[in-house]
């Protein structure tokens, strides 16, 4: 994962990211990664919980796949 996320930021640094622009439903994006990183929360002793405004549920149109992969780094430190 870290490589992948160092090349990412090569890609993105030389202008050759390419974003995969799709309607995505963003609560099931939030919901898959926070239902990853609440079993490493577990492991730890933690707790975690996901609030969502109903502003942000529904479809949107984005790169479902990079929402969830900061998602993911910044849930992860």
């Amino acid at each position: 994962r870290l490589l992948a996320d160092v090349l990412d930021l090569s890609r993105a640094e030389a202008g050759r990211l390419n974003l995969e622009i799709a309607s995505f439903d963003l609560r099931d994006a939030v919901n898959s990664i926070a239902d990853l990183m609440r079993v490493r929360a577990d492991d730890k002793g933690l707790s975690m919980t996901v609030s969502m405004e109903s502003t942000a549920r529904g479809m949107f149109e984005g790169d479902a796949v990079r929402i969830k992969q900061v998602l993911s780094n910044l849930l992860s430190n």
